[in-house]
């Protein structure tokens, strides 16, 4: 790694990426004790070991930076001008805010962001603005619309939406009574929340390059800190009414059990307690083994045996801990199945998977129910009556795909509530092997027949022991955040079923 560094001004490019505790250098992870900035501690280490100006591609949660960092410490964006042997560089600063900070816009092409309420954002030349300006060339590629287009480290950004013509409503007159009762100098919950009325902190590689000085103070988040905090309000919101999310494909190994752990972990953390990973598997679902265990080995079957207790009203939430294995980093809970019985010996009935439901919804606002394959199981049909989102899980490899179409089409032959859950389903396609090509088609595809679908990009840690938010890359918490949003974006107007 140190020879790489050194090499640096050879013409090869870094890649860092940021984490909350540590950073990897092209492959290479490096921890950084509690209270130290990672961002300054990366730079410092790449520093110390360069000869030269070394290139940087530096990825943190907030997107993407191209960096050179200098022996001496200091940091330039791309885009700055060149700076001569022995020149004062402009817009370089060293990571102690020593040296040069001015800042200029020369030789920084003029960029537009559109935010997702198709605000633009950014240093845009004027004639952006102009009637005779030429549209954004829109992408021909339809793997552009993936995290990894273009390489699997690159971080998702989900696709901004396109600014639509409003047109102009006739104007009533109001009296003025009407107008008091409508008038208020108090910011609105959006306005609030998005930072336009109070400047909030600006954080990722933006905020660091600010705090050293490299870049101007801008007012206000960056749109891509728009599109994460809108994002974590729809997660974070609590529905009046517990809901239940079913996560489905009949074909093993197509990501059910990722899914389920994962959308409940983002859920947890970020809207708080109250979140449920049901394993409702009757062929040795292996939740268990992906999640990290209790001070028991409880499972769906202890917990059946429990459930008139639990409804008793004197039960409390505490006694649930017996039978349910708490995640104390992500901050949900699990409830088994048992790994060690044969299908038969665990097989639910209809009642039993109600008396179950009736429990998990008394004590828990969000339930996510790994389904198990079998379509035609009673445990397997009587949670579909139960479900408010329908959450469709595939990878990548084409049987898993079909299979997820085919359950979507198979929903359509159930009844209006079971065509209607298929119709508002989000398909998560997980790119499972780097070797295989990006989801691209299948995005485009899953898109005309469900609500949604969101990419996940390969990720080594997805095939962890146990599954942590922590464990995966920035990029790959970046698009399970997204697809939470487009799941709670199902949940505010489906029917509360107990």
């Amino acid at each position: 790694m140190t020879q790489d560094i050194q090499n640096g001004s050879t013409g090869t490019t870094l890649m860092l990426i940021i984490g909350e505790s540590q950073f990897i250098l092209d492959g290479q992870v490096i921890r950084v004790d509690a209270g130290r900035s990672v961002h300054q501690a990366a730079i410092a280490y790449i520093a110390q070991a360069a000869s030269g100006p070394v290139q940087v591609t530096a990825v943190d949660d907030g997107g993407t930076q191209q960096l050179q960092v200098g022996p001496d410490g200091s940091v330039t964006s791309v885009g700055t001008a060149p700076v001569g042997q022995g020149a004062e560089r402009e817009g370089s600063v060293t990571p102690t805010g020593q040296g040069p900070t001015t800042s200029t816009d020369r030789g920084v092409p003029a960029k537009r962001a559109i935010s997702p309420t198709g605000e633009t954002h950014g240093n845009a030349p004027d004639s952006a603005h102009s009637p005779t300006a030429a549209p954004d060339p829109q992408p021909s590629d339809q793997n552009s619309r993936t995290p990894y287009a273009n390489d699997a480290r690159t971080p998702y950004a989900p696709a901004t939406a396109q600014p639509v013509a409003a047109v102009a409503p006739q104007e009533v007159p109001q009296s003025r009574a009407e107008r008091r009762a409508s008038m208020t100098f108090l910011p609105g919950t959006d306005e609030a929340f998005s930072g336009m009325a109070t400047p909030a902190k600006v954080g990722g590689w933006h905020g660091f390059l600010q705090s050293i000085g490299l870049e101007k103070k801008v007012k206000g988040p960056t749109p891509e800190q728009i599109t994460e905090r809108a994002e974590l309000r729809a997660i974070s919101q609590h529905w009046a009414g517990p809901r239940t999310i079913a996560i489905v494909n009949p074909k093993g190994g197509a990501g059910k059990t990722p899914t389920a752990v994962l959308l409940a972990a983002m859920f947890a953390r970020w809207g708080g307690a109250g979140c449920l990973a049901w394993d409702n598997n009757e062929t040795r679902g292996t939740m268990g083994w992906r999640t990290e265990q209790g001070p028991h080995e409880a499972h769906v079957r202890d917990l059946l045996g429990a459930a008139d207790d639990l409804m008793r009203p004197e039960a409390r939430a505490a006694d649930l801990a017996a039978f349910v294995h708490h995640q104390t980093e992500d901050k949900y809970d699990v409830l088994r199945s048992n790994p060690r019985s044969i299908a038969p010996e665990e097989r639910l009935t209809s009642a039993d998977l109600d008396a179950l439901h009736r429990v998990a919804a008394r004590y828990y606002r969000l339930i996510f129910i790994d389904s198990g394959n079998d379509e035609s199981a009673a445990n397997w049909l009587r949670m579909i009556e139960h479900t408010d989102q329908l959450v469709v899980a595939t990878t990548t490899r084409p049987d898993h795909a079909e299979a997820a179409r085919l359950v979507l089409d198979d929903l359509h032959a159930q009844g209006q509530a079971a065509a209607q859950l298929a119709d508002d389903a989000v398909v998560v396609v997980a790119h499972a092997d780097q070797n295989e090509a990006p989801g691209g088609e299948y995005l485009a595809r899953f898109e005309q027949l469900a609500r949604a679908a969101a990419p996940i990009p390969y990720d080594p840690g997805m095939r962890a022991a146990h599954l942590r938010l922590d464990g995966l890359r920035p990029d790959t918490q970046v698009a399970w955040r997204h697809a939470a949003a487009l799941v709670a974006g199902g949940l505010g107007t489906q029917g509360q079923t107990v």
